[in-house]
């Protein structure tokens, strides 16, 4: 049974959550979102149509005669109703294919987490909505994040190549793609850089495209729904997240850390720690202040690590974010492996005698990230 981190032996960030578990779990709850927006995306070098009012969603390729390439965009505010320092258990989404005139081969459609910010303007169209409708103000269309200015930085949306659910599609009917908790908990954590998924059907077949209720859709159970399992933190305990902005970085990205806490109001002088845990498992950037000073250190000694806020008094209730307090630019020379960011706050001098217990560690919030060059 792990009781105590000592200075000079191998400290690993499981043993520090073990820590955290003895503090005791809450029961779990569930919750149901409706999304905050959604939209699609229908392929246009002039990003001039959208459907951010309209009644359906569509992903897939078009008929031969229009021969386009349409995706569909959704964002859930999770973060609005599951609290910081919620654990994530399950998380699944529900989607109708509304009709399908024709009978069409089964296809694949996937979910992919989104990387930019997008919008929902008022466009709509009466009739077919397949055609897309001029797009209006604030719309996200195949070039523009928001119309008519800004833009993505890839056309088609700027989103993770890795997949994050997938579901073969028939007919009509309602469809599930589960597992899902990576994505949320990463939205919990980091609201900032919550941008909800992208719908990407079989693009390389015409005629695939299916039409999907959209959160206008006047029958209300065929609209979205994304269903949520999650142990909020217990009652009565600070709330740490520490985030970064994306999961993978490549030479010339910019890493982005954000931080947020939120204390019910607990009596508490407290140090807090922020660290990068490097590749090798022991090599740490440490932050020495909120001005993104810095110094190395080892996780093997953790004694020696200097706090970036000291005796911190938490005298009443708060809840505040920091977004982003550090930025760093790779520059490919950097070493290639995965990452950890961590958030660390503790009583005031527990650190000071070379050791952590059990008692000293109020709470803990790790990210992790990769890099290759």
């Amino acid at each position: 049974q792990f009781m105590k981190v000592a200075t000079g032996s191998r400290v690993s960030m499981a043993a520090l959550l073990m820590l955290l578990a003895w503090q005791g779990q809450a029961s779990a709850a569930t919750a149901l979102f409706a999304p905050s927006k959604d939209n699609t995306l229908y392929e246009s070098a002039t990003g001039d149509l959208s459907n951010g009012a309209g009644d359906l969603l569509f992903a897939g390729r078009t008929n031969p005669t229009t021969d386009i390439i349409q995706r569909a965009v959704l964002a859930f505010d999770v973060a609005g109703q599951v609290p910081l320092g919620s654990v994530i258990n399950s998380a699944s989404l529900a989607l109708t294919v509304t009709d399908v005139v024709l009978p069409k081969p089964e296809a694949s459609f996937s979910l992919q987490a989104l990387l930019s910010d997008w919008g929902e303007g008022i466009s709509d169209i009466r009739g077919d909505e397949s055609d897309g409708a001029p797009s209006a103000e604030g719309d996200a269309t195949w070039i523009h994040t928001f119309y008519p200015d800004e833009f993505w930085a890839t056309e088609g949306g700027d989103f993770d190549a890795v997949s994050s659910a997938s579901v073969v599609v028939g007919g009509a009917g309602p469809y599930t793609w589960d597992g899902l908790a990576g994505d949320v908990q990463f939205w919990v954590n980091n609201p900032w850089y919550n941008f909800g998924w992208i719908l990407i059907g079989d693009e390389s077949a015409s005629a695939s495209a299916r039409p999907f209720a959209s959160r206008a859709y006047p029958i209300l159970e065929h609209r979205p729904v994304l269903m949520v399992d999650y142990t909020p933190p217990p009652e009565g305990t600070l709330a740490l997240a520490v985030g970064v902005n994306q999961p993978a970085f490549g030479s010339g990205d910019t890493l982005d850390l954000s931080l947020s806490a939120a204390n019910p109001g607990l009596p508490n002088s407290v140090d807090v720690y922020v660290a990068v845990l490097f590749p090798d498992g022991d090599t740490l950037i440490n932050f020495v202040g909120l001005d993104g000073a810095l110094e190395i250190g080892s996780l093997a000694d953790v004694g020696a690590l200097t706090p970036m806020l000291s005796s911190l008094s938490l005298a009443g209730a708060f809840d505040v974010s920091l977004s982003p307090f550090f930025s760093y630019a790779w520059s490919g020379l950097e070493p290639a492996g995965d990452y950890s960011a961590f958030l660390l706050m503790t009583e005031a001098g527990s650190l000071s005698d070379g050791s952590l217990d059990p008692e000293d560690l109020l709470q803990l919030s790790t990210t992790s990230f990769s890099f290759d060059p």
